[in-house]
């Protein structure tokens, strides 16, 4: 089932489709969840959705509609309500707020590039002396 979501999420997929996979009925797929995982089929489907978009979010440049669409939500709005729900902020917000977050950490780098090498690999490693 887990496999179906992973690789499917992009489509359409219903709890029927979802629980085939298993070769379980929807009520047995359901209870699963319930039982591993605390939430529905579908509610985990949303959030692995989510969680693709936002990794999208941060390491492309694609539009925030052509996002949605690609990651399985049927179209932008109903997309960034979701994700405000879940982490906050839209979808927009997010890619902004991980570039300075990126560029922070980048700034971070480049100091530690110009101490010694014993300091750089604690930095790096996040080991501490």
């Amino acid at each position: 089932m887990m496999h179906a979501i992973h690789s499917g999420y992009a489509e359409k997929l219903t709890l029927e489709e979802i629980a085939g996979a298993g070769h379980v009925c929807k009520s047995a797929c359901e209870k699963l969840f319930h039982t591993y995982l605390h939430c529905t089929p579908v509610e985990y489907l949303q959030r692995f959705r989510l969680q693709k978009a936002a990794e999208r979010l941060c390491k492309t440049e694609t539009p925030v509609a052509q996002i949605a669409l690609d990651c399985g939500f049927s179209g932008a709005s109903y997309f960034t309500g979701c994700f405000k729900k879940i982490y906050g902020c839209t979808p927009k917000a997010y890619r902004s707020s991980r570039k300075k977050h990126e560029s922070v950490k980048n700034a971070n780098r480049a100091v530690l590039f110009q101490s010694d090498s014993v300091c750089i690999l604690f930095r790096i490693t996040g080991l501490s002396a």
